[in-house]
Order: C-alpha cells, then sequence, then structure tokens
C-alpha cells in the first residue's frame, strides 16, 4: 500500500474507540433533593432542583444546581464531573442503567430524586438499552413557592401612615427593625432588576471655570432608590469620578432636620411620576435637566400609563401627564 492512500477496512469490521463514539454525547435529567431547614419559621425542609449530566465518553457524572436570583445560598456545581460510585458500598460506578425517570440514584450520601429527562436520552435509551423511560413527573410543591404564591395573591390593603416617634420608640423596645417599615418584598419581587435610566445635565456655567456636566441618572424600581454616574469626557481636564450620587433615595428638598431613624418619608423622595424629559429635579441643590431616556424606560412608561387608562373607574379621568413627556410626539 502505497503512503498516504486510505487504508481498507478490515473483514472482521473494526469499532471506533468509545469516547471518540460517545464524543459530546450526554445524558440529562432533572430532579431534586430535599435537605432539612432548622433556621426558618417559613419551612422545615426546602426542595433543591438539579440538573443530572451522564457524559458516554467516560462514564463521568456532573450535578449542578440551576442559579436563582435572591436565593440567599451557593448555588451552581453541586457535584464535579468524574466517575461517582455507587452508594451500596460496591466499588462500581454509576452506569446509565442506574438512571430513570422516578427512580432514585445515590450520589455521596445524598438521594436524588430523577423526575424527567430530554428527547435525546429518551432515544438513547431506548436505541442502546432497550429501556422506555417514564413520563415527566411534576416537582412536589415546595413550602417557599406556597409561601411566594400566597404572598403574591394577598392584598396587604393601603399602607398605613409611618410615625417617626412611634417607630423609635419600638425599636427602643426591640421590634426588629425591618419590620417597621412598609411591606417592600412585594415591590422587590415584581420590580427586581428594573432600572429606568436618565441623561441628566448640570448647568455649572454662572460658576467660575464651569461648564455643563453630563450624568446618568438610574432609579431602581425594585426599591425607588437613585443612583446618579458622572460621564466622564476625554480631555476635559478633571478627574473621573464615575459615581456621583450613591444609591438611596434622593429626597426632592433638602430636609429640615434628621429625623430620629435617619430615614427619609417615601412622600419626600423621588418617585418614577417625577421624572420626565424636559423636567428638572433638585440633586442636594443643584438642579438637573432631564434631556433623554433609554428605549426600555420610554417602553416602561408607555405600558405604564396603558395600563392606568385600562384601571380607571368610568367616568374617571388619569391625569397622565408626567408621562406624556416621554412619549414621541
Amino acid at each position: 500500500m502505497a503512503f498516504g492512500e486510505p487504508r481498507a477496512a478490515s473483514a472482521i469490521g473494526e469499532t471506533l474507540p468509545k469516547w471518540v463514539e460517545n464524543d459530546r454525547k450526554v445524558l440529562r435529567f432533572w430532579g431534586y433533593f430535599q435537605e432539612s431547614v432548622t433556621e426558618s419559621n417559613i419551612e422545615n425542609h426546602r426542595m433543591r432542583r438539579v440538573a443530572l449530566h451522564y457524559y458516554l465518553a467516560d462514564d463521568s457524572l456532573q450535578v449542578a444546581e440551576p442559579k436563582q436570583d435572591n436565593s440567599g445560598i451557593p448555588q451552581g456545581i453541586f457535584v464535579r464531573r468524574h466517575q461517582v460510585p455507587r452508594g451500596d458500598g460496591s466499588g462500581a460506578t454509576i452506569v446509565p442503567a442506574d438512571l430513570a425517570v422516578g427512580a432514585t440514584i445515590d450520589v455521596y450520601g445524598r438521594t436524588f430524586f430523577l423526575v424527567d429527562c430530554d428527547q435525546f436520552t429518551r432515544a438513547w435509551f431506548r436505541e442502546n438499552l432497550q429501556l422506555e423511560q417514564a413520563d415527566a413527573q411534576g416537582y412536589p410543591s415546595d413550602q417557599v413557592d406556597a409561601y411566594r404564591t400566597k404572598f403574591g395573591l394577598t392584598s396587604t390593603g393601603p399602607s398605613k401612615k409611618s410615625n417617626d416617634l412611634a417607630t423609635f420608640v419600638e425599636a427602643r423596645l426591640g421590634k426588629p427593625s425591618h419590620l417597621l417599615e412598609g411591606d417592600k418584598l412585594r415591590q422587590f419581587i415584581a420590580n427586581n432588576g428594573k432600572v429606568l435610566r436618565f441623561w441628566c445635565v448640570w448647568d455649572d456655567r454662572q460658576g467660575m471655570y464651569g461648564d455643563r456636566r453630563p450624568y446618568v441618572l438610574h432609579f431602581y424600581l425594585e426599591d425607588d432608590t437613585v443612583e446618579i454616574n458622572e460621564v466622564h469626557e476625554r480631555n476635559s481636564g478633571r478627574d473621573p469620578f464615575p459615581i456621583f450620587v450613591k444609591r438611596g433615595p434622593l429626597p426632592r428638598a433638602k430636609p429640615r432636620g434628621v429625623t430620629l431613624t435617619g430615614r427619609f418619608p417615601k412622600s419626600m423622595c423621588y418617585r418614577p411620576e417625577d421624572l420626565r424629559i424636559g423636567g428638572v429635579i433638585n440633586v442636594h441643590g443643584r438642579a438637573f435637566l432631564v434631556y433623554g431616556c433609554d428605549a426600555a424606560t420610554r417602553e416602561w412608561y408607555k405600558v405604564r400609563a396603558q395600563d392606568a387608562w385600562s384601571s380607571a373607574p368610568p367616568g374617571h379621568r388619569v391625569l397622565t401627564t408626567p408621562l406624556l413627556g416621554l412619549l414621541p410626539r
């Protein structure tokens, strides 16, 4: 046979190595495990959902927990990829035959319940092991999910007025600080990650060496806080200080004194309806002109204006003048 010519296959037949034949072939299952909780008055056990990946190339197994926002627990890779021994103490490793929808597997003393798998996994078991995976099973009800559902459907009614002196006295008597304020959890869950962005300018030309200074204002809907960042321009001759106002409540006017709790009431701080293009806001004694916003902010105000009209009672006129400044004419 000349050099470079392809070699003919053997009459007996040649098989590819396992790591080549099964390269990038992964069996994927979804499941959960339960752990006890002792530090919460809402739940006594917690269900944690995971995804199990079985790599056919080297018979290794990886368990990962999808990350959830504001879960308060470390999530991600739960068991790193390697050949996992069975929990029966035999010394053998977990193989595909040990994985089935509706079954449980033991991984280092922790029991995982398998509830579903993807279509490729079902087809692979059917073609190679002549096994049919069971239909998908639902996750059991979680106490935290039930609490969140109940919290979302329950109306708390109008908020009561906060008395600064009463709040101070209750705090002195030992009442937790998070119970002294109004209900903020509903607002946080509904608006988590939603930020309104405006472009502002501060005209400082009346002072010596003054100029028109551009800024970006971020309004966080989850807790009604404001952050203002300075836009650094090249060759401006100024040191770059990106954060002009640290994130926090922004009062409309300078407070006359310090409250007993050291916090500003909501009625004194800026709200989304106070911000509109062409308007002027007071930032600790500086007049900021709002001259623009991004597309997401425009869309948010547009949807809010439509919701205000649809929820108004018959014959009631909804004043949306602050919102019209953001809509295209």
